[in-house]
């Protein structure tokens, strides 16, 4: 019986055009693991993420063998030091994590040019097949108090585990979390630590990162990193889940500053789940309300704090 060959030893990290993601792309320094047959799925703004499929041949038949989701980053940031350290950091603090409700990194490098010029980071991720929840959320519109308490959850013992590792991930919202149909139960996978840092860290005064909508005073005043910063958006996560839109919605000519100043620097009322949702259970209402408290200490004192709420 003849041995099963791998269908290609050549790097093939191509956009679904045609055309290389780099110009002479070569190797991986990394290793000598070889990504094929990659298709772009995401494209945000320092960073692509791609979906990448590996098969093997044996009697002209050919096998898949397994999906990975790849994510890199943008070849415009290749001489930006400070995203090439922040995109280096968050892959670093998301690889210490091994935990059933994070998504896993199986790989981390860097794709070189031929002659050694520039240097991409990027990280290859377990493949979830499953939908993320946003998309969940534009289909069904309001989720219900079981599905929203369930998720809650499943993402306050994800980053009740990261918050004991020091590990803040300060940009939980529906696009970074997937169900994935399991068994018996779905499983709630966390995704995208890449703007996450450790709890005590300066944030850059001249850069505010994150999600605007789901970001809390503390995070858009770019003050030292801590965990309440999470269990702010968490909150606004469940509050989206629960009314299909987030607690202030933001003008169609308006910038991220302007929504932040216009948010955050005149005291608006906090708005109540049951004020767009009548069906709603009293208690979890007044649980997501007191997650986007405006000041951390008006918050739950941590995840395990926040999960026992949720549990009741």
């Amino acid at each position: 019986m003849r041995q099963m060959k791998k269908r290609s030893a050549v790097l093939t990290m191509r956009e679904t055009s045609g055309e290389p993601l780099i110009e002479s792309l070569a190797t991986l320094k990394s290793g000598s693991r070889t990504y094929e047959h990659m298709w772009p799925i995401y494209n945000g703004t320092a960073a692509k993420v791609y979906t990448s499929v590996t098969y093997f041949s044996a009697f002209n038949i050919v096998f898949h063998i397994k999906s990975r989701i790849i994510k890199m980053l943008k070849k415009e940031f290749m001489d930006n030091e400070k995203e090439k350290r922040q995109f280096e950091h968050g892959t670093e603090l998301h690889a210490r994590l091994k935990h059933r409700n994070i998504v896993r990194i199986r790989e981390q490098g860097v794709i070189i040019e031929p002659d050694g010029y520039g240097g991409l980071p990027y990280h290859v991720m377990e493949y979830l097949n499953g939908e993320t929840l946003d998309k969940i959320i534009r289909k069904h519109q309001e989720l219900d108090n079981e599905d929203t308490t369930l998720v809650g959850l499943e993402i306050c013992r994800a980053m009740a585990y990261a918050h004991k590792r020091g590990i803040v991930h300060r940009d939980i919202k529906p696009e970074n979390v997937m169900i994935v149909p399991g068994k018996r139960s779905a499983i709630i996978k966390l995704l995208d630590f890449g703007i996450a840092k450790m709890v005590g860290e300066k944030d850059a005064w001249d850069k505010v990162e994150g999600t605007p909508i789901y970001m809390s005073f503390e995070q858009a005043s770019a003050s030292t990193i801590m965990e309440s910063m999470d269990i702010y958006c968490l909150g606004v996560t469940m509050f989206e889940m629960l009314t299909g839109r987030v607690p202030y919605m933001a003008d169609a000519d308006e910038t991220a500053n302007e929504y932040l100043m216009r948010v955050w620097s005149t005291e608006l009322p906090i708005p109540r789940v049951s004020d767009f949702n009548n069906k709603v259970d009293r208690k979890l209402d007044d649980i997501v309300w007191k997650c986007m408290q405006r000041y951390p200490d008006q918050r739950y004192w941590n995840m395990d704090h926040l999960e026992c709420a949720l549990r009741g």
